[in-house]
């Protein structure tokens, strides 16, 4: 296979993820993936029945494609097939693409190609099209093989003590899979802000989604993130804290990757569920797990260590979407304030007021008087004499 100089086509790696998830910081070059909306599916090539993607480039080259796909409604999983390409040349066949996942209208799909290429296309079933809300896929050479375990829920370590009073939704509880990970990352210095680039009506669905893609697509080890917000309010623990993080390119050792669920930037989010600009209550709860993050490793909360995945050193990246960056000096005031206190404790329950003790009731009796005295003789005769003789008397009462 040819290994010439070319252009790299720089795209925005969809849910604001660019790293491989071996935990080896060396491994931070960039994955490549497109996202597409609708009415760019529309300028895709018509090929018969099929629309056909723009060449996707893949530098450092492609033997797996995988695609999360949304569906405007409940539907299966559309006809998808992909290739290779080397120097813009087909390599083998078109092949299918499979579900590994599927929930209504959400769907990731994977195929391995036969020939490693530097590039890649997709085709869609031209009919399928218009069911689309947003579709993204990714060619890479997968990171890991894929592991046939699929426990559910499993981390190495429980969430940590101080955050308990948060509320995190725990991995057993939004049903996550089984962490392959094992590159520990304990010591956190730094906190990196995204978004998901997803739907935001379901989070524990659209949570669900993104392990799927980030493992069967690419082959990491777990999701990507360390903790996912909702627009529900609630904060959902995702790779487990302890181990290194897989969020922003060549700057994952120490660094807290925190997305949003959801998109919020100005364009590229098609038909996805959900307001183009994160909530109050979202905003809060990622505040308040800022905020304790940064009392139990000593986090400076400034601009310098807490900041959009786009911020940083070297990346090429919209992330977290204009709308959610828009927000962030707002967040770090907020996690600021929120950070050393705990929230209240609930009120206790109402202590119920005993009943009153009823007044005791004095009863009267009344007692009869006693029977007048009888006077009673006894007289016995004997017989055969007659003779009377006098015994005595006795009162009864």
């Amino acid at each position: 296979m040819k290994r010439a100089s070319f252009a790299v086509l720089v795209v925005f790696l969809g849910g604001c993820v660019n790293q491989l998830g071996s935990g080896e910081e060396r491994l931070s070059h960039d994955r490549s993936e497109m996202r597409v909306s609708p009415a760019e599916l529309q300028d895709w090539a018509r090929d018969g029945s099929w629309i056909v993607s723009p060449r996707l480039e893949a530098p450092e080259g492609v033997s797996r494609v995988g695609a999360l796909i949304v569906l405007d409604a409940a539907g299966p999983l559309p006809a998808l097939e992909a290739r290779s390409l080397d120097d813009g040349v087909p390599q083998g066949d078109w092949r299918p693409l499979a579900a590994t996942w599927s929930e209504e209208d959400h769907h990731v799909a994977v195929v391995d190609l036969a020939d490693v290429g530097d590039g890649a296309q997709i085709r869609m079933a031209a009919v399928a099209a218009t069911a689309i809300a947003h579709f993204r896929w990714t060619a890479t050479v997968p990171e890991t093989t894929e592991d046939a375990l699929d426990d559910r829920g499993v981390a190495r370590e429980a969430l940590r003590s101080e955050l308990s009073d948060l509320g995190v939704v725990t991995r057993a509880e939004w049903g996550a899979r089984a962490t392959r990970c094992s590159s520990r990352d304990t010591s956190k210095t730094r906190m990196a802000i995204h978004h998901t680039v997803s739907g935001a009506t379901d989070p524990e669905r659209e949570l669900r989604g993104i392990q799927r893609y980030h493992m069967d697509s690419r082959g990491w080890c777990d999701v990507g993130y360390h903790f996912l917000v909702g627009q529900d309010g609630r904060v959902y623990e995702g790779r487990p804290l302890e181990l290194l993080g897989a969020h922003v390119g060549g700057a994952n050792t120490g660094n807290v990757g925190i997305a949003f669920i959801g998109c919020f930037d100005e364009s590229g989010c098609g038909s996805l569920s959900g307001s183009r600009t994160p909530n109050d209550a979202s905003l809060d709860a990622a505040a308040a797990l800022i905020g304790r993050l940064a009392e139990v490793y000593g986090i400076d909360i400034d601009a310098s260590a807490i900041k959009g995945h786009g911020e940083h050193a070297g990346q090429s990246t919209s992330c977290p979407g204009a709308h959610l960056a828009a927000k962030l000096d707002s967040l770090r005031a907020r996690a600021a304030s929120a950070g050393s206190t705990p929230p209240p404790a609930p009120a206790p329950a109402p202590t119920p007021e005993p009943e009153p003790t009823p007044e005791p009731t004095t009863m009267e009796a009344e007692t009869p008087a006693p029977a007048p005295m009888q006077r009673v003789e006894v007289t016995i005769t004997s017989e055969p004499s007659g003779a009377e003789v006098f015994v005595g008397d006795r009162s009864y009462g």
